[in-house]
């Protein structure tokens, strides 16, 4: 968000404290307006890449599908008693 965008949200904050829903409700809207126009510059960027990725540029989206798999770290440990004495090797 840019210093404009705060401001325009910090009077909107004000003007539902004071309960001015008229101004509230016009001051959201332009804020919506401009966070709708941040996401669609965001995903028209996403959306070249995806259209490179269609064009046979199979590397970047492995690549990318590479990045966004998250791995599951598997618990590796032995099984205690109450003892603390281990009853299975950890293999």
């Amino acid at each position: 968000m840019s210093g404009k965008d705060l401001k325009i949200a910090e009077e909107r904050r004000e003007a539902k404290g004071k309960g001015e829903s008229e101004r509230y409700t016009q001051l959201n809207a332009e804020l919506q307006r401009i966070a709708r126009r941040g996401n669609e510059a965001f995903f028209s960027e996403d959306a070249k890449k995806e259209k490179n990725d269609r064009m046979g540029k199979n590397k970047t989206l492995f690549k990318k599908i590479q990045d966004t798999k998250e791995t599951f770290p598997a618990k590796i440990g032995t099984i205690k008693d109450r003892n603390d004495k281990a009853l299975r090797e950890a293999e």
